[in-house]
């Protein structure tokens, strides 16, 4: 068949091509072939990947800190992952129970200090009312003595009080020794004539 090789368009503006056997039209199909002719009709060579090509996003480069191999990635002890995570579980639960056990023996030992501190208190006011003589002053009544012993108080009124019952003491032991000469005509017991002691008065000692 005349006309340009390559397939190119003639002067009658139409494009002859030379014809091909089936063997070849087989070859082009083939993806392998396909692909070695293209690189072969390449200019500019065989492709190279780019200096700042960066590879995988996803997976870190060999000498990174953070790259993993695949083989350790995966850990096959399941048995093992489960202990290991119930210990886990387990020691976060004692570190639980140990903070809530630190702050009920906080709280325990401040109200057990609070409580010993105000029964001091308590102890300190009803001692220093005691000894100041001012405990019971809201339940003392009018009386210049101790209603249950009979004692006199102390101060003004309780030693006056004191005094005139001293007197009236040392009056009833006179008045006594009186009637009793007058009752006795005698110095002696007419029976058996032992002598008679008359009662001397005896003044009271002062408390």
């Amino acid at each position: 068949m005349d006309g340009p090789p390559g397939g190119e368009a003639g002067p009658s503006g139409f494009r002859n091509l030379e014809p091909t056997t089936r063997e070849q039209r087989m070859a082009a199909r083939d993806k392998d072939a396909l692909e070695k002719t293209r690189l072969q009709a390449r200019r500019r060579g065989p492709l190279k990947p780019p200096e700042n090509e960066v590879g995988n996003p996803v997976v870190p480069p060999r000498n990174a800190p953070a790259y993993c191999d695949e083989f350790d990635r995966f850990n096959r002890d399941v048995a093992g992952e489960a202990h290991q995570r119930k210990q886990i579980k387990l020691q976060r639960n004692e570190e639980v129970y140990t903070a809530k056990r630190t702050a009920h023996l906080s709280r325990e030992r401040g109200v057990w200090a609070a409580d010993q501190a105000l029964q001091q208190r308590e102890a300190d006011r009803y001692d220093s009312a005691r000894a100041g003589g001012t405990g019971a002053l809201r339940n003392r009544g009018g009386q210049s003595y101790d209603i249950i012993t009979l004692d006199p108080l102390a101060g003004g009124r309780g030693q006056a009080l004191a005094a005139k019952e001293s007197a009236q003491y040392d009056k009833r032991q006179e008045r006594a020794a009186v009637l009793y000469s007058r009752a006795h005509s005698v110095t002696h017991n007419i029976i058996t004539g032992e002598p008679i002691r008359l009662p001397v008065p005896v003044k009271q000692q002062p408390q």
